[in-house]
């Protein structure tokens, strides 16, 4: 059955994306911990290499892990809808939903390692995460109870009539 399997392939991409999130969200926490530590700092401040450089460094390396989990998601999705036959209907899109996948992480990883890297702590770090995902949260749930369900295009398309209807 067709739908059966749109649906189940919709489910494996969907835990493949979410697992690619959590960790363009956990590797910046420990790419950046070392800067956190005292200790580690005076070891890192011995090295011939300045901080700015080591953390661009550090940053750079998050990046390339990044790269490589969405790159190891991307052929799991490849061959879980191979297996389903279903990368045959649209077979243009699959390269396109990777790019947009992968710029969505760095994304994410980008904000994360700047909101950690302002933090004093590692647990300052982490609760500043903490804050600024539930302001994320906040925004979105604040923007979906104005306009509406916008997330389909169908929604979207009924918020813009009913927007022009009042203006008439």
């Amino acid at each position: 059955d067709l739908a059966m399997g749109a649906r189940y392939q919709d489910v494996n991409i969907s835990v493949l994306n979410t697992l690619a999130g959590i960790i363009s969200t956990v590797i910046p926490i420990l790419e950046l911990v070392p800067f956190k530590s005292k200790r580690n700092m005076d070891t890192m401040l011995f090295l011939p290499i300045d901080r700015r450089k080591m953390a661009a460094v550090h940053f750079l390396n998050g990046f390339i892990h990044v790269f490589l989990i969405n790159f190891v998601c991307f052929l799991a999705a490849f061959f879980i809808l191979i297996a389903n036959s279903a990368i045959i209907l649209y077979p243009w899109s699959f390269p396109l939903l990777f790019a947009v996948n992968l710029l969505g992480s760095f994304i994410v990883y980008s904000v994360t390692a700047f909101i950690f890297d302002r933090a004093n702590t590692t647990a300052d770090g982490i609760v500043w995460l903490v804050i600024y995902s539930f302001i994320g949260l906040l925004i979105f749930t604040s923007i979906r109870e104005v306009y509406g369900d916008i997330t389909s295009f169908q929604g979207a398309l009924q918020v813009n009539v009913k927007r022009i209807r009042k203006c008439q």
